[in-house]
C-alpha cells in the first residue's frame, strides 16, 4: 500500500452496483483498452481538460474494470465518456494498477497546469438525477408508442449516450425532468 493511502482505503465506500456508485457523480469516465468493442474510446489526454473543469465544481469518477475482462459494455454505456490509454499495439491492455496510476497522475498534472482552472464553475447533473430522467423518458416513450419491448433497451441506451455527451448542468437536467414528469402526468390523465 502507498504511503498515506490507509486513510483513503479506510474512508472508501462499497456499492452494490455501478448505478449506486455514480448516483452523485456528474461526469463518469469509463476506461477500456478498446479491443473488441462497438464503442470508440477517446485518448485519455483529450478528455482531461473537461474532467478537470468538471472536478472543480462537481464530483467526477474514472471507472476501471477488472484486469481479465475490463468493464462490461453495459457499464461503459453508463459512463459519459469512454477513454483509453494509448499503448504499444502488441500489449494493448495495461494492468489495473498501471492504468490507475497513469490516469490519476495525468489528471493531477492537468489540474496543476497553467491552463487549468480558467472559466466559470458549473454544477453538472448527477447520476441519480440522470437515472430519474431516464425512468421518466422510458415511461413517456412507452405510453406514446415510440418504443416497443423489442427495441426499448437499445433506444434508451442511444438516448442516454446522446444526453451524456451533451453534459447538462444541474439546472438543465432539472428542467428536463420537470418537463418529462409533466408530460407523463398529461398522458396518464
Amino acid at each position: 500500500m502507498s504511503v498515506g493511502a490507509f486513510d483513503v482505503l479506510k474512508n472508501s465506500e462499497i456499492f452494490s452496483s455501478l448505478s449506486d456508485a455514480l448516483a452523485d457523480i456528474s461526469l463518469a469516465v469509463g476506461t477500456t483498452s478498446g479491443q473488441q468493442r462497438d464503442l470508440s474510446p477517446l485518448p485519455l489526454k483529450r478528455l482531461l481538460p473537461d474532467l478537470v473543469a468538471c472536478a472543480r465544481s462537481s464530483r467526477c469518477a474514472i471507472v476501471f474494470g477488472d484486469e481479465v475482462n475490463g468493464l462490461p459494455t453495459e457499464d461503459l454505456l453508463r459512463c459519459h465518456h469512454i477513454v483509453t490509454i494509448p499503448t504499444n499495439p502488441d500489449f494493448a491492455a495495461l494492468n489495473m494498477a498501471q492504468a490507475v496510476g497513469i490516469a490519476v497522475y495525468s489528471f493531477f498534472d492537468q489540474m496543476n497546469s497553467d491552463s487549468a482552472g480558467t472559466g466559470e464553475l458549473v454544477t453538472y447533473s448527477g447520476g441519480k438525477q440522470d437515472d430519474k430522467i431516464f425512468e421518466q423518458l422510458d415511461t413517456l416513450l412507452l405510453h406514446s408508442d415510440f418504443s416497443r419491448t423489442y427495441n426499448r433497451t437499445k433506444i434508451l441506451k442511444e438516448f442516454r449516450s446522446f444526453y451524456q455527451r451533451a453534459h447538462p448542468t444541474e439546472r438543465e437536467s432539472s428542467l428536463l425532468l420537470g418537463a418529462l414528469l409533466k408530460l407523463n402526468q398529461k398522458i396518464q390523465n
